[in-house]
């Protein structure tokens, strides 16, 4: 059964809508990235340099120098307060929840690169074809279904609200006129790590009938 003028256009619309809502979920990660930088020109030019598997890499170094330095600030304003009777607030912990979001994204990512760049189209449908050589030289092959880039959707769905709020408690975080540290979002279980078919492709050629020697 040959690929329907509807069904074509419904993938491709999926697809389209799954690419908009990836390019929304990189600016959060710039935004973040910027924000706890706390440079916007420092942070703008660094994130406008990296590609997303490095990104990911500098937002979970770059959230664990921002709880280190809200560490120092937090011990000498104890320090003070103590001396001077005061209650102030101490900064929350920002590493256990954009480490989480980077785990997170970074699975996606690899759903996402395997759909985009591995897409082919034949008379029956949508395909996926990528090689790969790791640990040994090898294909994977799968049909591509609308139900797959839905899926993919509704986590980056969730990790676009997921990425907001950790910007948002990220702010209070910031702000001096707040009495209490932040309420930090709820981790969001992480997918499934993706598992492409394999098919190794030295073990399809005729082996010889001797070896030499």
């Amino acid at each position: 059964m040959t690929l329907g003028a509807v069904q074509r256009r419904e993938f491709l619309a999926q697809m389209g809508e799954m690419l908009a809502e990836w390019n929304e979920l990189e600016q959060h990660l710039f935004d973040l990235l910027v924000i706890l930088s706390g440079s916007i020109l420092a942070g703008t030019i660094l994130a406008a340099n990296l590609q997303t598997d490095s990104l990911l890499k500098t937002l979970k170094l770059v959230a664990s120098e921002y709880d280190a330095l809200r560490q120092r600030i937090d011990k000498t304003l104890r320090h003070k307060a103590k001396q001077k009777k005061l209650i102030v607030k101490m900064h929350g912990r920002a590493v256990p929840r954009v480490h989480h979001l980077s785990d997170y994204v970074d699975r996606l990512r690899e759903y996402r690169n395997y759909y985009v760049h591995g897409l082919r189209v034949e008379n029956k449908g949508f395909y996926v074809f990528t090689r790969s050589a790791r640990s040994r030289l090898a294909a994977h092959y799968e049909s591509l279904s609308v139900g797959k880039i839905k899926w993919l959707r509704r986590r980056i769905k969730i990790a676009n609200g997921y990425a907001r709020k950790i910007y948002r408690s990220t702010l209070d975080n910031e702000n001096p006129l707040l009495s209490k540290p932040p309420s930090w979002p709820r981790k969001p279980p992480l997918p499934d790590k993706i598992q492409k078919p394999r098919l190794n492709l030295l073990d399809e050629l005729p082996q010889p009938l001797s070896l030499p020697g």
